[in-house]
């Protein structure tokens, strides 16, 4: 059997799917199977309510899952989370931690977020969240909890990080339709 072969049935039997699954459901199974873009999509399907119930949990869970692997988009979206308690314990730190390792990647919004949340950290905190950035790679968990890491407090300009993510959501949703428009393009 050829390669082209393949990839065309494998191509044909998605859009058999999605047709008669739902792409919600394709989403799904792809995350389960450890496609990184699929648990970072779940994981803002859940954030939103589209597609999926609204679950602030299950969005933390996906966007970890994703995070883990390397995804910039997650890591910024699970920095959110734990800057502002939404679906897992606020916590600075990792709040930190999340931005650094997308700006590591290249992030622009995580470096600026990053950056204003580090203004209002204390030094024991920068050096905690430094030291868990430096220990993680790609493929290994992310932390869970710090040590020095603010609860029940959000950062005075936190509300100016959401609303840059929600900017930010918008672009790499336009970002998302272009590389799938560009991948239609290639068929």
């Amino acid at each position: 059997m050829s390669r082209s072969f393949v990839v065309i049935a494998a191509v044909l039997l998605a859009l058999v799917l999605t047709v008669w699954l739902g792409n919600d459901t394709l989403v799904k199974v792809a995350a389960e199977q450890g496609y990184a873009p699929a648990q970072f999509h779940l994981g803002f399907m859940y954030e939103y309510g589209q597609g999926m119930p609204q679950d602030d949990e299950q969005a933390a869970h996906w966007y970890r899952k994703a995070a883990e692997q390397g995804d910039a988009d997650a890591q910024f979206s699970l920095g959110i989370l734990y800057l502002i308690g939404q679906g897992v314990q606020q916590d600075t730190v990792l709040a930190y931690v999340s931005f650094g390792i997308a700006a590591s990647r290249g992030d622009e919004q995580s470096m600026a977020n990053r950056d204003r949340l580090a203004a209002r950290m204390t030094p024991e905190q920068i050096a905690e969240g430094e030291a868990l950035i430096s220990e993680w790679q790609p493929g290994n968990p992310l932390p869970l909890k710090s040590v020095t890491g603010i609860r029940g407090q959000v950062p005075e300009d936190s509300g100016q990080m959401s609303e840059d993510r929600d900017q930010g959501s918008e672009d790499r949703d336009q970002g998302s339709e272009d590389r799938d428009q560009g991948s239609e393009d290639r068929s």
